[in-house]
């Protein structure tokens, strides 16, 4: 027998002196351990014998195959296989692999990989298989992994395109903007249409290219304000290219672990509607005013200013101040002017509101507020005028110090009781004043007027009993 032998296959090259001495026993042990399936073909393509390895193997009834074609116990397509094997060995002593698929009933097809090899001395071929079944069962589940990820693919595809189409046939003109960059993520026809560029041209633009060049200051501060704090803002600024007095109502959104914004279109220049005369930093009824005044809405962020209020607190231009809160400059602690808020929304006036003004330098100095509500368009918004206390408010008209035979001129007594007890007595008055005050600018809130007199809740309560302030009611005051 002269068969060539595949290139790159190893033989051993002692194996007369290492096997010569093995009997037919120790060969067909080590053929059967060797391989999980090996079958003895005889010249005729008839298994004379079977060796398995694996009793799970038992119900595919190898044993019976014993005397039949070999091609006779695979299934009709693996036929040809069977035959290419069989060829093969006729040229070469060791065949490829390859795969076939044993039938069994009640049981699915078992496959296995055989190949041929030519013994020489052995009337016969020795076909050594290998069980594939887990790997089947892999490829099995490959292909349902697979036709899953198909499926969730396809169902994305349908929900992004439910999106783009709900997005995009929207009337109300919207665009979304990465928080961090400040570019033009998606933009719908309704946008595309009030900013007179396409969706394409839009898309990855810069947000502030598309307004006034004065107002581009004031629209990043607001983007800014808006990614950072949470909560909805709505201002008012002008397209660069039309000029059109635009409403953008600015609200944040998370995606894929960053904050980005969509905003609202509304273009307040249509069908007559021009931006609210209290807004409009050019307006007579802003400039003429002679004291600092500053517009904010509910939440307490300013929407406009004039230049007395820069003034007051010593900022350089409108851009640093619009679009942040007020109680950055106004209060002694931000609960007041949570409180003036607050009060306004349920009184619509209020006078003689005494807190303090902050310049950014730091510097504080008293001053009074007078605050009113009106209506802009579709929201409430809140006037706020503030004014510096004259002479006549800053001096302390000292009530009776329950001395007897005290005149009512504070500096009448002294000389007449002794100091110290004057300076109690004083600052028992100037202690109970502050406490009446600090409850009726909260509205008798204790909480909020502890905080305002930085004081502990508990170290306020004894200072009601103190002084008699346990029942005092603001609304009678």
């Amino acid at each position: 027998m002269n068969k060539r032998v595949p290139p790159g296959l190893t033989r051993f090259s002692e194996a007369k002196t290492l096997f010569e001495g093995l009997g037919g026993a120790a060969v067909a042990s080590l053929l059967a351990v060797g391989a999980e399936i090996t079958l003895v073909i005889d010249t005729n393509d008839t298994i004379i014998d079977v060796a398995c390895d694996d009793h799970s193997l038992a119900a595919y009834g190898f044993d019976e195959m014993r005397g039949k074609k070999w091609q006779d116990t695979v299934t009709i397509e693996c036929h040809d296989k069977i035959d290419a094997l069989l060829a093969e060995s006729k040229e070469h002593a060791v065949t490829e692999k390859r795969q076939v698929n044993h039938p069994a009933k009640g049981l699915p097809d078992l496959p296995v990989t055989y190949k041929l090899i030519s013994i020489e001395g052995l009337n016969a071929r020795l076909a050594i298989g290998a069980d594939m079944r887990q790997i089947a069962r892999m490829q099995q589940q490959l292909v349902q992994v697979q036709l899953d990820l198909e499926s969730e693919y396809r169902r994305i595809q349908e929900a992004e395109t439910r999106y783009r189409t709900a997005f995009q046939k929207c009337r109300l003109p919207s665009i979304m903007v990465d928080g961090g960059r400040n570019t033009i993520l998606d933009a719908n026809l309704a946008a595309s249409k009030m900013l007179g560029r396409p969706v394409q041209k839009l898309v990855g633009a810069s947000l502030s290219t598309l307004f006034d060049k004065e107002n581009r200051d004031r629209l990043i501060n607001a983007l800014s304000e808006v990614r950072h704090s949470g909560t909805t803002q709505t201002i008012f600024t002008e397209l660069a290219d039309s000029g059109n007095i635009i409403e953008c109502s600015i609200e944040p959104y998370r995606e894929n672990g960053n904050t980005n914004l969509i905003i609202a279109l509304s273009d307040k220049s249509e069908a007559g509607q021009t931006l609210p005369p209290e807004l409009d930093l050019a307006s007579p009824s802003i400039k003429g005013i002679p004291e600092p005044y500053a517009i904010i809405d509910e939440k307490g962020v300013v929407r406009s200013i004039n230049a007395q209020f820069l003034d007051l607190i010593g900022a350089v231009n409108a851009n640093q101040v619009i679009g942040r809160n007020i109680n950055n400059w106004l209060g002694a602690s931000p609960i007041d002017m949570q409180t003036l808020v607050s009060r306004v929304g349920d009184d619509k006036l209020i006078r003689n509101f005494q807190t303090f003004a902050n310049d950014d330098l730091s510097n504080r100095k008293p001053v009074t507020v007078a605050a009113r509500q009106f209506a802009a368009g579709n929201q409430n918004l809140i006037g706020v005028l503030v004014s510096e206390p004259h002479s006549r408010d800053t001096g302390i008209a000292a009530p009776s110090l329950n001395i007897p035979g005290a005149p009512s001129d504070f500096g009448d007594l002294v000389g007449r009781v002794p100091m110290k007890e004057l300076i109690r007595e004083a600052l028992d008055v100037i202690e109970k004043m502050c406490i009446e005050a600090a409850l009726q600018q909260t509205n008798n809130n204790r909480a909020a007027a502890a905080e305002i007199l930085g004081l502990s809740r508990q170290s306020l309560y004894i200072k009601l009993r103190r002084h008699g302030l346990e029942d005092f009611d603001a609304t009678k005051s």
